[in-house]
């Protein structure tokens, strides 16, 4: 007897497609064809330049519907509350919410997200704003006669992937899990949920091909970063957080390594996390990019969790009352009844339409600043880094001292893991009495210059000893580095001075750092040494 496997009607109607995956930094064309990756093509992102290439790839079978999966930088979710109202009634509130959520014409889409004990529901509003990248890549489809049948968010479509590649939870609580793929279209995409709901997703675009950054170490900062931002959103340490990486050798082998603050860490290739879905060897080995593992998935659910469509302006609905043959006495009373209310009718109205005015600018400002928010924890270097750096620069460029070439000789000279973690510009007229009963100090003015420098020991120093053999060869360079200049340990990292105290194996000043809150703090369990570098003024 032969047995024949017959396909689920799913199969028939989804199991061959293409999926195109428009992202900042390429466009992926993938061929699914029997639950398999069958082909997939790259192309430049710029529609001008790739959509000749994806339309030959598109080409190839002619009658496969096209299906679109965004992962391009700009993409919105928030959840919202919408009030209890029957049945008929419920879909046109919801587009009227989310087109309050975000104003203009977007790709636009709604996802329940369940319901209170009260009747209130909640739904996930999505939106991608129209930006040149999404218009330019749909007209060319339009154009092209390969109108996709339906456009959708990768993030949130590749979210249930996180249900098969993460352990059970560790402990009861609130559980957060958040994926990290490397993807050509965009780059470091992170997709981050809380109770299996998608809360966050960041796009890090990838360096230069030149640059030597460490993917590594791009992971480390922005698990880093997106720890930072789900705080905000109620994260605590100790919570259930799972995190799942889709890498290749040697950064999975890296990876595991590193010490992460999660209850389970999982990294694994992208050709051999299919066996683990269920789909079987995802293209070749040693491919870092995820972009089919994506597209593979999409096409092997029975349902897209959500079909994103372009917003439509909000129809007005106009019910006309019409009354045939009342006594004239009926039709005069109910004019003057109208003729009262609409006075105290035409101020509730100017106060509904004002309060609808400040609801949409405020939307409006909320998402501008959730897109300059996103923009920002793209750059190369975060705010809060570059921030103390502005403030070095302007206290050396206030003292008349070049910053370049100082910081220069700073960095030579503490090389070997010692890091700056406070500097201090002064010069003789900040250093001067500020009132007439103060005396000046001997000497006061016989400097340009005073750098004060709070240097932390690298994290490997052992022991007091070790901690003062270093602070010993710090000094030692400092002094070599700025011949020109006097150079003087004023705090050694141990407690050698009479008014230093030692707490566990870090030293605190009994005076500055212990009375005064608002001193900087210094890392837990690491050793601090202050030096200070003059430049004495010539005779």
């Amino acid at each position: 007897m032969v047995a024949f496997k017959v396909p689920s009607l799913d199969q028939l109607l989804r199991g061959k497609m293409f999926v195109l995956s428009i992202g900042d930094e390429a466009v992926v064309v993938t061929l699914i064809s029997g639950g398999k990756v069958a082909n997939a093509w790259v192309a430049s992102p710029d529609p001008a330049e790739g959509a000749a290439d994806v339309l030959e790839a598109l080409n190839t079978a002619k009658s496969v519907p096209v299906y679109v999966l965004m992962d391009a930088f700009e993409q919105v979710f928030r959840e919202e509350k919408v009030p209890k109202v029957n049945f008929f009634d419920q879909k046109k509130v919801v587009e009227r919410h989310l087109q309050m959520a975000f104003p203009g014409n977007n790709l636009q889409a709604a996802v329940s997200h369940g319901a209170d004990p009260q009747g209130n529901k909640f739904f996930l509003f999505c939106s991608v704003p129209p930006t040149d990248l999404v218009k330019g890549w749909l007209s060319a489809l339009d154009k092209a006669k390969r109108r996709p049948r339906g456009v959708h968010m990768l993030p949130l479509e590749s979210l249930d992937m996180l249900d098969t590649l993460t352990p059970p939870a560790a402990q009861k609580g609130v559980r957060w899990r958040i994926l990290f793929t490397f993807n050509m279209t965009g780059g470091l995409r992170q997709i981050v949920s809380k109770q299996g709901r998608i809360t966050v997703a960041r796009l890090t675009p990838p360096p230069p091909p030149d640059s030597a950054i460490d993917p590594v170490q791009i992971v480390e900062r922005q698990f880093s970063e997106t720890l930072a931002y789900v705080k905000r959103m109620g994260y605590q340490k100790g919570d259930n957080l799972d995190v799942v990486v889709l890498a290749e050798e040697p950064v999975a082998g890296a990876i595991r390594e590193r010490a992460w603050e999660a209850h389970s860490m999982t990294v694994i290739s992208p050709h051999e996390v299919g066996e683990v879905l269920g789909l079987g060897r995802i293209g070749q080995p040693g491919q870092p990019y995820a972009d089919a593992v994506h597209a593979l998935w999409f096409a092997t659910r029975k349902k897209p969790k959500a079909r994103m469509t372009w917003a439509q302006a909000p129809k007005v609905d106009y019910a006309h009352l019409v009354a045939q043959g009342a006594p004239i006495a009926a039709a005069a009373a109910v004019i003057a009844l109208l003729a009262q209310g609409a006075v105290l009718g035409w101020d509730y109205t100017e106060a509904l339409d004002a309060i609808d005015r400040q609801q949409r600018q405020l939307t409006l400002a909320q998402a501008d600043l959730a897109r300059e928010r996103a923009r920002l924890e793209t750059l190369e270097f975060a705010a809060a880094d570059i921030r103390p750096l502005i403030e070095v620069v302007e206290q050396l460029t206030a003292g008349h001292v070049p910053p370049v070439p100082l910081l220069a000789r700073l960095g030579h000279a503490l090389s070997g893991g010692a890091v700056i973690t406070e500097m201090v510009m002064t010069t003789p007229q900040e250093a001067a009495p500020t009132n007439r009963r103060q005396r000046a100090q001997p000497g006061a003015e016989s400097f340009v210059w005073r750098l004060g420098l709070s240097v932390t020991l690298p994290p490997d120093t052992t022991g007091d000893a070790h901690a003062l053999e270093r602070a010993d060869v710090l000094e030692k360079a400092l002094a070599a580095t700025f011949a020109d200049m006097r150079v003087a340990m004023l705090e050694a990292p141990v407690a050698v001075g009479s008014n230093q105290v030692v707490r566990g194996d870090r030293m605190m000043s009994s005076v500055s750092a212990a009375a005064d809150p608002a001193s900087p703090s210094r890392p837990e369990g690491l050793y601090t040494v202050r030096f200070e570098v003059v430049q004495e003024a010539r005779s």
